[in-house]
């Protein structure tokens, strides 16, 4: 799958790309801001991304896991703000809080592999 990483801080952008490629899936790029990804996402043919909520343009990942969802495209917020997260969760396939569990990572790239199968 090809996979995208919306995340402000550049080493927690780098460890999910470990992660993503770690699991056999194609890191496809990262960026840390919504206004800086969706300029990006015109270009890509992307399976899923995964979006942190508070980004370097505020907290725009949840106008991120919208216009990703309006496009068809999967969303999993990777996120501290799990209340945000939660009020939000019809906007994605699943929420993975953050300190990052790699197994976690996982299991969502399973799922929405499975999902685009069937």
């Amino acid at each position: 799958m090809r996979v995208f990483c919306l995340e402000d801080n550049p080493l927690v952008a780098l460890d999910l790309e470990m992660m993503i490629e770690d699991a056999g899936h194609e890191c496809v790029g990262s960026a840390g801001s919504f206004a800086e990804a969706r300029s990006m996402w015109q270009d890509l043919d992307l399976d899923l991304v995964f979006i942190d909520i508070d980004l370097t343009d505020g907290k725009t990942g949840i106008d991120a896991a919208r216009w990703l969802r309006e496009r068809g495209t999967a969303g999993c917020f990777v996120t501290g703000q799990t209340e945000l997260a939660e009020a939000h969760r019809d906007l994605v396939v699943e929420i993975v809080t953050k300190p990052i569990d790699e197994k976690a990572i996982e299991r969502v790239l399973a799922l929405v592999q499975q999902s685009g199968s069937s």
